[in-house]
């Protein structure tokens, strides 16, 4: 169930000519009948796995916090499918949805100061809000 999502997930990020807003992406999935909590995690993971893809030699955090504190990327119910259909990720798709990684524009920004990717390394990504419970999909 779960690699369903995320392939509609991705589909919904590669749709049209030009990047459709996160906003719109939900709407898309919530509307289509996907699971709200599921729904939250593809347009949070999605960007941020296809993203790390680019920055294999930078040092990436395993974790992310929201207020409620830190916690496992690989025990989250939806990180570690995102994480392997970004391991499978075509150019187009790595450039549509990775390039909208916070990650992704720390580095620029790092970069154009003159660090060097393989120096940088990241903090876990930061919620400002938790990610809804996971229900049971039966």
């Amino acid at each position: 169930m779960l690699e369903e999502a995320v392939e509609v997930g991705v589909a919904a990020y590669l749709q049209g000519d030009t990047p459709r807003s996160e906003a719109d992406i939900f709407a898309e999935l919530v509307d289509g009948g996907m699971a709200l909590w599921v729904a939250v995690r593809l347009v949070t993971f999605l960007p941020l796995a296809f993203g790390r893809r680019l920055l294999q030699e930078a040092t990436l955090s395993d974790s992310f916090v929201d207020p409620d504190g830190r916690h496992l990327l690989a025990d989250d119910p939806v990180y570690p499918c995102v994480a392997a259909r970004a391991e499978r990720a075509d150019e187009t798709e790595l450039r549509r949805i990775g390039f909208r990684s916070s990650e992704i524009d720390a580095v620029r920004q790092a970069l154009d100061d003159g660090s060097r990717l393989e120096d940088l390394v990241m903090g876990p990504m930061a919620l400002s809000s938790p990610l809804p419970a996971p229900q049971d999909p039966t």
